[in-house]
């Protein structure tokens, strides 16, 4: 990315003021094509190399297939989109035990992702409605603040998930 522009750019207002950096943007064909009778790769697709210069030297590259009229603004907005992702995923993980599935069966897969997926989104939605009811803003605090005092609830039969949100009423009252 040597003969790219780098541009100082806002990509969003955070809790803390404006989050920026410097970023570069080149259209390429990347080099992961096919593999030939002499091991190396033809071209491959074409895609948009993106540089991010953090504080100091340091440097991350993304590679993004929107199409070449795309604005730099634009790319850098879909580039940043990921975090979003990751912490979504990380907190399905952690919180509400996505990576916890020990069956054997593609239905029983999807349906304790599903699950899972429903019990975040439950507990996003709580966060987001009653703030004020609620220990914290965290999943976590939540998790606690709904759980409360009931008992382990039971395991799902296909996944071996603990199914306390869709097996009754154990919700405390002041969330019914």
């Amino acid at each position: 990315m040597s003969e790219a522009v780098w541009h100082n750019v806002v990509w969003r207002h955070g809790t803390k003021g404006a989050l920026s950096g410097r970023f570069a943007a080149v259209y390429v064909r990347l080099a992961d094509g096919e593999e030939n009778a002499q091991g190396q790769h033809l071209p491959g697709q074409v895609a948009w190399v993106i540089g991010e210069q953090r504080r100091g030297e340091e440097r991350k590259y993304y590679v993004c297939n929107l199409p070449p009229t795309t604005p730099l603004t634009r790319l850098i907005e879909v580039t940043k989109r990921r975090w979003a992702c990751e912490l979504t995923h990380r907190e399905l993980k952690q919180e509400v035990g996505l990576d916890h599935f020990e069956g054997r069966s593609w239905n029983g897969l999807h349906h304790h992702a599903l699950l899972c997926m429903i019990a975040l989104t439950f507990l996003q939605w709580l966060r987001r409605t009653q703030p004020d009811d609620l220990m914290g803003d965290t999943v976590p605090a939540i998790r606690v603040e709904v759980a409360g005092e009931y008992p382990q609830p039971p395991l799902c039969p296909f996944c071996r998930a603990h199914t306390a949100l869709f097996s009754g009423p154990r919700i405390p009252p002041k969330y019914s």
